[in-house]
């Protein structure tokens, strides 16, 4: 018994730990680029950008997922 429960324990320390680390700094990826990218030419054509890094940022009070860009530039075409 005493086996099941340090492994519980340990498990939620971890699970915890990773929330947390989420939380406060977040993954950084540049997989959205495109998607992004076309999303916001289809708002605005004459809208041009130009991401780098995106942050995936966990909002745990929320249960949502925030996603930041960094170091990104916008252009207007016109």
């Amino acid at each position: 018994m005493k086996v099941i429960s340090k492994f519980f324990l340990i498990l939620i320390f971890l699970i915890g730990i990773f929330i947390i680390y989420l939380s406060t700094f977040g993954i950084e990826t540049d997989k959205f680029n495109n998607q992004i990218s076309n999303k916001i030419l289809q708002i605005d054509k004459n809208l041009e950008v130009e991401l780098k890094k995106i942050k995936l940022v966990l909002d745990p009070f929320s249960l949502k997922i925030n996603i930041k860009t960094v170091g990104s530039k916008l252009k207007k075409k016109k």
